[in-house]
């Protein structure tokens, strides 16, 4: 999607929402007029990881709180280190095409 507030010059800022889905495990950065990055201009990208949150678990006892609180870290690390090596691979992408 393209957004463009004000005047209709060619977009210097990009915003590219990286997910893992298929379409951004292939990203390509495309030099076509409209959307290139110019010189001086920025490429950004972006991954959101949405924090683990478990469910209620106050009547549970103290040690099995403990081992879900547990869990619920491992996984949101585990979430973090997956969007930092796609936003690796994504960024690495956009330099060998041109477009950082």
């Amino acid at each position: 999607m393209l957004v463009v507030r004000g005047s209709t010059r060619a977009p210097r800022r990009f915003l590219i929402g990286v997910d893992g889905s298929a379409p951004t495990r292939g990203l390509r950065w495309r030099s076509s007029p409209g959307l290139a990055v110019p010189r001086g201009g920025q490429a950004r990208l972006l991954s959101v990881v949405e924090p683990v949150r478990p469910p209620s678990t106050g009547l549970l006892p103290g040690r099995i709180r403990a081992l879900v609180a547990r869990e619920a870290t491992s996984l949101e690390r585990e979430r973090t280190a997956v969007a930092r090596r796609q936003l690796e691979a994504a960024r690495e992408r956009l330099a060998r095409a041109g477009g950082a």
